[in-house]
């Protein structure tokens, strides 16, 4: 969505070549095309240099574990009736894991299901298990229907 922000066919696809060469994240490519690097390449004398300086991330760039996590998830992909258990709930994101993922978010990786986890002397079983890659965090879901 953020590519259509930019002016031109030209310039979104300078953007989108270059958010795939550098590996921008979406705040990074927002900061490029705010900042109108596109246009400013374009004047500029020494275009390497200004694309080397685009390429580097800025701290501004990171991303916080608020911003990392959606809340609330929309899940109508699923197609669960008005009454389901707890288990059809865990069987459909499973067999929808693609879209699920893509409605948490970006970096996130699948580790398992029904994993036992150990909180200091209590046993509990998490329901579903993801491991965000940029935050190097882990992400337990306990699913509770309704």
């Amino acid at each position: 969505m953020r590519l259509l922000s930019a002016k031109s066919d030209a310039s979104r696809a300078f953007y989108e070549t270059e958010a795939l060469r550098c590996g921008w994240t979406v705040r990074q490519l927002e900061r490029q095309i705010n900042s109108q690097l596109y246009e400013r390449i374009a004047l500029s004398k020494n275009k390497v240099a200004m694309l080397a300086k685009a390429q580097r991330a800025e701290a501004s760039d990171a991303v916080t574990p608020e911003e990392a996590l959606r809340d609330p998830f929309v899940l109508e992909f699923l197609n669960l009736k008005d009454e389901y258990s707890e288990s059809d709930f865990e069987d459909a994101l499973i067999q929808h894991l693609a879209d699920f993922l893509l409605e948490l978010g970006d970096d996130f990786a699948f580790v398992g299901r029904q994993r036992r986890l150990r909180l200091d002397d209590s046993w509990f079983r998490i329901d579903l298990l993801f491991f965000q890659r940029r935050l190097k965090c882990l992400l337990v879901i306990d699913l509770k229907p309704g």
